[in-house]
């Protein structure tokens, strides 16, 4: 089988959500990762929300790229990338909600807490 390229993604989606990570993932070392990567000052927004027990990663993260062509780069790249947990590989689906306001928004009126990037 041949695997054809995605198509890309349109322009108003910068939201993606990353699966497969591993439940010891947290925000700081997917920034690492990411930022190792090449994806260093193109994101904004990043969440790893927890699973129900409250103690591990729920496997996934949140992640708001400042454009849509890099959050397009990304997933383009993320099948080569090394940060999905042992033996899985990342897979990368587009997030039902857009935008860093509107993630932010969600993820506190849910209590949680997410890494926002400093605003100029």
């Amino acid at each position: 089988l041949v695997s054809r390229p995605a198509a890309p993604l349109d322009q108003d989606v910068t939201t993606l959500i990353l699966h497969n990570l591993d439940h010891r993932s947290s925000s700081p070392n997917l920034r690492a990762a990411l930022d190792a990567v090449g994806f260093a000052n193109t994101y904004d927004f990043l969440y790893v929300p927890m699973s129900k027990n409250g103690k591990t990663a729920a496997g996934v993260a949140f992640v708001n790229f400042v454009t849509s062509q890099v959050a397009d780069e990304f997933r383009t790249r993320a099948k080569s990338m090394a940060i999905s947990r042992r033996g899985g590989r990342l897979r990368v689906t587009t997030a039902k909600i857009q935008g860093r306001e509107e993630n932010d928004a969600k993820v506190r009126e849910s209590g949680g807490y997410a890494w926002l990037a400093p605003c100029d």
